[in-house]
């Protein structure tokens, strides 16, 4: 029996404890043994040789290869009440120390005290009863605990994306092997340092921004099995992985310059499907520092707009630098690609060909030369003012628009249409232009160009009226030099500043000279005049000083009517009226509804008492040779004389 124990121990040797581990368990077992030793009635040379023995145990089998274990097992004796006691050796006939007892009801013991891995134990078993009989020692059983586990077989090792490392292996063959313990080290050393414990015949490191493992580094795994009780097996043999690099750096990177304050920037996606996306860095300076402005989230998207729109709010005809890097989910980055270099759009060039047409009515009609310029959206007209500032009068909309008509708008209250007052006539404006683009950057101010606008028309000259003509009043003038005068108004009035209203409008003659009558007027009225000239395009000269003419007054009345009678005639005499053109008297009765009328172109009627009846009452008018007739004369009362 110590022959077959010896040779376990050969083939195990190497793996049984540490000597001082084995100093710990013989020191437990010099403690258990001296206890026992002190009770005497479990001591077989103490017994007197009298003493009757109890029965040994029966069909005592014991355990082999346990994990730190050795468990005896017995068939349960007839007799109560017997306990046993376990001795451990380590050699079949050498010293035997007491480690434990138990009730022999029990039918079994585990020995888990100090045991080593691969290590060959001897066990035997003395049986005491209540009464202190005790029986003959049990044949000696021989038992040895499994060796250490053995490492697991078949390890690979592989990166299937960046910073990560997937390991593989066949589990260990030998029994309660529970976990494994996966060391790691730089392939370049042996400094294996434990990375991880799994209780699977897999492990997975790394593959998250915080992964342990470099881009491009050669790394050696090795594992460990760990049974139940704590028994490592020796190292795997190693096997070497090498992560992959970083992301490839991006190809295609081109910039798009002349965009107005902004730099459109595309590049080609990256074939790379760990790659989740990109970083893109700007610089003022090919040679930096470069500053990264934005990161893009998707490596199918291959475009981004520096300045955040079209228009942006980048400089204008500024020079800008980029470089782009591919970045993947573990946030390794790429080389940076080439740089680029993307120029944003200068402003817009000065407007030319500006030119103010003179000579109109109240407005300039300005024309200018369309910019080539397509990101221009409006032009800016200015008009210079006395201290020769600019004050903008309309922003015209459309890059193709080349002119605009200024008339002197002025703003008017809100939602109310805008106002326009005509130029000045004869005036000189000066104006500017300047073109603006999509984002109101506006171009540098263009030369100035003046126009003036058409004159009013001269007045009219030699304005006269006349004066005693009869039921009119006749106007003369001189018209004015401006051929395209289309006609002169004319005003009257009872006063010479006030209440004038328009009566005619005279059209222009081929000779310039003119004359206007005003008729059916009153004897003896005064009216007052002024004209001034209109022309095709409206424009009203200043008018002309205010005259005023007279129309002929109508005689006086006959004055000393009497009347003498020489028979049966009434001689009626009158002295005529101071006008020298009176050419006829209106004699009439002076009755109710009318009466008798009779005309003579003498001082003198003649009636006789037939006409004159008991009574004639009759009043004289003289009438001139236009017409005019005068008031009648006071009433003159004729009665034949009795």
């Amino acid at each position: 029996m110590w022959s077959v124990g010896h040779a376990r121990q050969s083939e195990l040797r190497g793996a049984s404890l540490s000597s001082h581990a084995r100093l710990v368990v013989q020191e437990a077992i010099a403690e258990l043994s001296s206890h026992w030793l002190s009770q005497p009635q479990v001591r077989p040379d103490a017994l007197p040789p009298d003493f009757s023995w109890t029965e040994p145990p029966r069909n005592l089998r014991i355990s082999d290869l346990g994990l730190r274990e050795v468990t005896l097992t017995w068939q349960r004796p007839t007799e109560e009440g017997l306990t046993y006691f376990i001795e451990r050796g380590e050699r079949a006939g050498g010293v035997f120390a007491p480690i434990g007892e138990a009730q022999a009801a029990q039918g079994s013991y585990v020995d888990q005290d100090g045991l080593d891995d691969g290590a060959v134990y001897y066990y035997r078993v003395l049986a005491v009863s209540r009464q202190g009989r005790t029986s003959d020692y049990s044949p000696v059983l021989e038992s040895m605990t499994a060796p250490p586990p053995i490492p697991p077989s078949n390890l690979q090792a592989k990166a299937p994306s960046a910073r990560m490392v997937r390991l593989e292996w066949t589990p260990s063959e030998c029994p309660g092997v529970e976990k494994y313990i996966v060391e790691r080290a730089f392939a370049a050393d042996d400094q294996f340092a434990a990375i991880g414990t799994v209780n699977t015949a897999g492990f997975e490191e790394g593959g998250t921004p915080q992964s342990p493992l470099r881009d491009s580094t050669a790394y050696k795994y090795r594992v460990i099995a760990v049974n139940r009780v704590g028994a490592a097996s020796p190292p795997s043999p190693p096997v070497k992985v090498i992560t992959p690099p970083p992301p490839a750096p991006v190809r295609g990177l081109a910039a798009v310059s002349d965009e107005v304050r902004c730099v459109p920037l595309s590049w080609r996606p990256s074939p790379e499907e760990d790659v989740t996306g990109y970083l893109i860095y700007r610089a003022a300076d090919e040679e930096g520092p470069y500053a990264r402005i934005a990161q893009i989230p998707d490596r199918k998207q291959t475009e981004y707009l520096d300045g955040g729109d079209n228009p942006g709010n980048l400089g204008d005809q500024e020079s800008y630098y980029y470089r782009i890097q591919a970045i993947n989910r573990v946030e390794s980055k790429s080389d940076d690609s080439p740089v680029v270099r993307g120029t944003t759009r200068p402003p817009p060039p000065l407007v030319t060909g500006l030119q103010a047409q003179s000579g109109q009515p109240g407005r300039v009609t300005l024309n200018w030369q369309p910019t080539s310029d397509e990101k221009v959206v409006a032009y800016e007209i200015a008009r210079a003012c006395a201290d020769n500032s600019l004050t903008i009068l309309e922003r015209v909309d459309g890059r193709s628009t080349a002119t605009f008509v200024d008339r002197n708008q002025q703003p008017t209250p809100r939602h109310r249409a805008r106002r326009s007052e005509p130029l000045h006539n004869g005036a000189e404006y000066t104006y500017r232009i300047r073109a603006v683009n999509i984002a109101d950057v506006a171009s540098e101010w263009s030369d100035s160009v003046a126009a003036v606008t058409k004159p009013a028309p001269d007045p009219p000259a030699q304005l006269r009226a006349s004066q005693g003509l009869a039921g009119q009043v006749r106007l003369t003038w001189r018209g004015n030099q401006q051929p395209d005068t289309d006609f002169y108004v004319v005003e009257a009035g009872s006063h010479p500043t006030r209440g004038l209203v328009e009566i005619a409008r005279i059209e222009r003659t081929q000779n310039n000279e003119y004359a206007a009558d005003q008729g059916s007027l009153s004897p003896g009225l005064t009216r007052y005049y002024r004209i001034r000239a209109v022309d095709r395009d409206g424009l009203q000269s200043e008018w002309t000083r205010t005259v005023h003419g007279t129309t002929k007054p109508a005689p006086e009345p006959p004055t000393g009517l009497q009347v003498s009678w020489e028979g049966q005639e009434a001689i009626v005499t009158w002295r005529p009226p101071p006008q020298d053109d009176i050419v006829t008297y209106r004699i009439q009765e002076r009755v109710r509804g009318g009466g008798q009328e009779w005309r003579t172109e003498e001082p003198e009627l003649i009636l006789t008492d037939g006409r004159v009846g008991r009574r004639l009452v009759i009043m004289i008018s003289a009438v001139d040779k236009d017409g005019l007739e005068s008031t009648p004369s006071r009433p003159l009362d004729i009665r034949p004389p009795r």
